[in-house]
């Protein structure tokens, strides 16, 4: 049954995931002394392990993401990852001559909201066609054509010699409604979970940067409710920058 169970959580890609979540968190509390091949999974909540004195310790993980947010970088991300691949990859003519001319630039492509990679991938033709045609450094400037112009908004080619190559990127306005952290933090408080065993909660950022005013609501949260003993501990961890935010109390 442990051979079982330890390959069951080597095939699963989440947990595999909250555990290096989980030892990134770590370095950054290296007073808490767990012993790294004692992290485990654990009965009714995510991680048990033990600490180098012999403590158990109990955790709960919840990642902080707002789901707007997300997104909307993820349709930019697979956007400029469209273009790059043909870039890389395709040898018409007119790739050819984008590799050349553009070279040593940053090709911005402004896109209407909620463009995604499908609706971009019927327009490569006609783009790369027309970015081969004109000239770089006045691009910027011109009114895409009409075929693209509902969809490519505008098209940028910013020159930095030296940087030995050329890339398209994406940019966008992806910005938060509010903050989310408190409501990612409230949805965990209002579960049930096992008792007594001292249960800490790990909220983290992982594909998102921190908003500015996350660490005042949630300590305001925390101050509110934590009298009701859900958790012993809420950690507010900053995975991107690997920095510990937050421990309360």
């Amino acid at each position: 049954m442990d051979a079982l169970r330890e390959r069951l959580t080597v095939l699963d890609p989440h947990w595999a995931h909250e555990r290096t979540i989980f030892l990134r968190f770590l370095r950054t509390v290296p007073a808490l002394g767990v012993l790294p091949e004692s992290i485990r999974r654990g009965d009714g909540y995510d991680i048990a392990c033990t600490t180098n004195v012999g403590d158990a310790l109990a955790f709960e993980l919840t990642e902080i993401t707002d789901a707007n947010w997300a997104s909307i970088i993820t349709s930019m991300v697979s956007a400029a990852k469209l273009m790059n691949d043909r870039l890389k990859e395709a040898h018409d003519q007119s790739t050819q001559t984008i590799r050349t001319r553009y070279w040593e630039r940053d090709i911005a492509v402004k896109l209407a909201p909620g463009t995604g990679a499908r609706t971009l991938r019927r327009l490569l033709d006609p783009l790369f066609t027309w970015l081969a045609s004109v000239d770089p450094d006045a691009v910027g400037a011109m009114a895409t054509p009409a075929e693209l112009s509902s969809v490519i908004l505008q098209v940028e080619a910013r020159y930095f010699p030296g940087i030995k190559g050329l890339c398209f990127h994406v940019p966008g306005d992806a910005a938060w409604i509010g903050d989310v952290s408190v409501p990612a933090i409230r949805a965990k408080f209002g579960k049930d979970y096992p008792s007594g065993i001292g249960l800490q909660l790990l909220a983290y950022f992982h594909r998102q940067p921190v908003r500015p005013d996350a660490v005042v609501n949630v300590r305001g949260y925390l101050e509110a409710v934590m009298p009701d003993e859900v958790f012993s501990t809420v950690w507010l961890y900053d995975d991107l920058g690997r920095n510990l935010l937050l421990r309360y109390p």
